[in-house]
């Protein structure tokens, strides 16, 4: 009975109210470091990537372009086997891994940028990086030509030709719903792509 009666004594009510503040004080701080840890700050190369594409894809391609592309490039295996078409025997594998080189030009992006008086590439002005970007795809052979982004010869033009094939790059190609690579209902397929003034109800 006395042991009750001290575990129920108010001097050992207030030592618990006091360690169950103190518990909950721990708790809604380690949360609120939790939280502060997962707002990071964006990664470098992908800060890079986001301005490029400000610079380089059109207006309605460039949202979640460079976040989409960085994730591609982390995701990339190289000398996986690629898909073939039905009864070809030929086992092709996917290229080489672009990203040391990839990340190589991305930092020389930052070291132009330093002549430009910035201390990264992002934090230039549009007209700066606009002329980086030009000035860098006119030193390379064929950088104006879009293809596989594997095997384009700089980032940017990696960058540009993955955008080029999402599906609203062909949306806006054609000034149409075409949903490139998207199955349609088959009951929908003799009817025409709706127009994109459509879909926007302009």
């Amino acid at each position: 009975m006395s042991e009750i009666r001290a575990v129920t004594s108010p001097l050992s009510r207030r030592a618990l109210l006091g360690w169950a503040s103190s518990a909950l004080a721990l708790v809604a701080g380690r949360r609120g470091a939790a939280q502060g840890a997962g707002a990071r700050p964006v990664p470098a190369a992908l800060a890079r990537l986001q301005a490029v594409a400000e610079v380089t894809l059109p207006t309605a391609l460039i949202s979640g372009a460079a976040e989409r592309f960085d994730r591609w490039m982390r995701e990339y295996t190289p000398g996986a086997e690629s898909l073939h078409g039905y009864g070809d025997a030929t086992i092709t594998r996917t290229p080489a891994d672009p990203r040391p080189a990839w990340r190589t030009q991305l930092a020389e992006l930052d070291r132009q940028a330093l002549k430009e008086g910035s201390a990264t590439f992002a934090a230039l002005p549009r007209a700066a990086r606009e002329r980086i970007v030009r000035s860098t795809l006119d030193a390379l052979p064929n950088a104006r030509l879009v293809s596989d982004p594997l095997t384009a010869p700089h980032v940017i033009v990696a960058l540009l030709s993955f955008a080029l094939r999402a599906p609203e790059a062909s949306d806006l190609a054609f000034e149409a719903q075409i949903g490139a690579r998207r199955c349609r209902p088959l009951e929908a397929s003799p009817d025409a792509p709706v127009p994109l003034t459509a879909r926007r109800g302009r």
